[in-house]
Order: structure tokens, then C-alpha cells, then sequence
């Protein structure tokens, strides 16, 4: 996950087991998060969001990058209007609706 408004990245570098993965990126307040499968793999250095706009008409980007990119399948996007909670990842994961 990286932004480059913000100039801040969460990253995980270790390499996913075959199969389909739920991959999870939110940016939180100060902060952005990566969970890998319902649970918190990386989150970034704090940085103050009254410095960086991060509000644009730029395109969404998922899975590119200057020097590496996705190679792979995505199915099943979603966008969501708010931050969630590592509660909601989790219940997301898991399918429960507790």
C-alpha cells in the first residue's frame, strides 16, 4: 500500500502461499494498514493528513508500481466510503456476521 501524496507505504514482503488471499489496504486517520487473510500484516509511519490532500481526480491504482506490478488475478474489489475497523477485516475474512 502506498501513497504517494503522503509519501508513506505499508508493506509486506513476505511471499503469499498459492491460492486465493484477501488483501486488505485502509488508510486510517494517521496511518495506513495492510491485513493479509483478516489479520494486521504492516502499517505505515504516522504523517499528518493536514499536510497531504489526498483527495484527486487521479485514477485508483491496485497493483501497479514504477519498478513492480500485480501479475495475477483480482476478484471481488471493494471500495468502502470509510475506514474499517481491524474487527470488521476480520469478521470480513471469516464471513461472520457477529
Amino acid at each position: 500500500v502506498h501513497s504517494i501524496e503522503a509519501g508513506k507505504s505499508a508493506t509486506y514482503d513476505t511471499a503469499l502461499k498459492p491460492g486465493w488471499r484477501q488483501i486488505v489496504a485502509v488508510k486510517e486517520k494517521d496511518r495506513l494498514k495492510l491485513y493479509v487473510d483478516g489479520a494486521l500484516v504492516a502499517t505505515s509511519s504516522q504523517f499528518d493528513p493536514a499536510e497531504y490532500d489526498l483527495t484527486n481526480d487521479k485514477p485508483l491504482q491496485i497493483g501497479f508500481g514504477a519498478h513492480d506490478y500485480f501479475n495475477g488475478n483480482m476478484k471481488d474489489v471493494k471500495l468502502y466510503r470509510r475506514a474499517l475497523s481491524a474487527d470488521e477485516v476480520r469478521k470480513n475474512y471469516t464471513g461472520s456476521t457477529d
